[in-house]
């Protein structure tokens, strides 16, 4: 973190503990960071983003919410004169690949997951993606950017589809 040569911190940790104390040591030594850190954006993300702001260095993130789709770099500079009613759309592929199966092929909860760990489409503990907490941190940054004041994840109704039996 002391290197002069070093422009910028990848951080790849994940969760919030080690993660702010990386961030947050890159950015008091000057540097930019780029994380996909979805829970450490949506709890400790106003302390960091402010002191990025500080320090006049910027942290990356356009990964962290639907990493395919531009939506993080439209909100913030693209839309950023409109004004924000609402929030919709499709916010983790794990639930919507399970909900999918389940309607389509008429499978319950269980067998759906089973195929989607099957194919990598869900891990090994899928409790961030069926408990609606990854949805919930994603939601948490984007209503944060869209609606220009801290939406904390307690702001968030999070309800997962563990208990939903079919469709």
């Amino acid at each position: 973190m002391n290197d002069p040569e070093i422009d910028l911190v990848l951080e790849l940790v994940g969760g919030t503990d080690v993660a702010y104390s990386i961030v947050e040591n890159a950015l008091q030594n000057g540097k930019t960071v780029v994380t996909a850190n979805k829970a450490l954006l949506s709890q400790r993300g106003d302390e960091l983003f402010s002191l990025a702001q500080q320090k006049n260095v910027e942290i990356g993130m356009e990964a962290a919410v639907a990493g395919a789709i531009p939506v993080i770099r439209s909100i913030k500079t693209g839309l950023g004169a409109d004004s924000f009613l609402s929030l919709y759309g499709i916010l983790n592929g794990t639930t919507n690949f399970i909900l999918s199966k389940m309607e389509l092929e008429q499978l319950d909860y269980a067998e759906a997951l089973r195929i989607a760990q099957d194919l990598g489409f869900a891990e090994k503990d899928p409790t961030f993606d069926v408990e609606g907490i990854d949805t919930a941190h994603k939601i948490s940054i984007l209503g944060t950017l869209a609606f220009s004041r801290k939406i904390s994840l307690q702001d968030v109704q999070i309800e997962g589809i563990t208990k939903i039996s079919g469709l």
